[in-house]
């Protein structure tokens, strides 16, 4: 994968801190490094060193015409609630995550229900499993 013009051969997930405040004050416009540290995101590396990182956000229609911007989801489906999540679940954050889930998690590796990692949200039907295409 390149991302930024730079070859990636890892990635991990960074889970923001949903207690940090949206902004300082209603006069304070949020910066990308605070948004990043609340809303959390991906942090890309070649050979474990750092080469890009990217912020967890709801799309924009702007974002859906930039590929290496944007992560695409097949359909949630419904997951026995015993279901491992490595990193394990933490609160929602607003605006990014399906309506009414209270937790999400990050899968990386491969399970049962995602071959090339999955966010995973509790509901209260259960957990559902939202596999990434691309």
């Amino acid at each position: 994968m390149v991302i930024d013009g730079k070859q990636v051969n890892g990635m991990g997930m960074f889970y923001g801190d949903v207690s940090l405040p949206a902004a300082f004050d209603a006069m304070t416009e949020e910066t990308a490094e605070h948004s990043l540290m609340r809303q959390g995101g991906f942090v890309y590396t070649n050979n474990g060193v750092l080469v890009a990182v990217r912020a967890i956000a709801a799309s924009t229609s702007s974002l859906n015409n930039v590929p290496e911007l944007t992560l695409q989801f097949d359909a949630g489906t419904l997951v026995d609630d015993n279901t491992p999540c490595e990193g394990g679940f933490k609160l929602v954050n607003e605006g990014w995550a399906p309506a009414e889930a209270t937790d999400f998690c990050y899968q990386e590796t491969a399970s049962g229900c995602c071959q090339h990692g999955c966010f995973m949200y509790k509901f209260s039907d259960g957990i559902r499993c939202y596999p990434i295409l691309t």
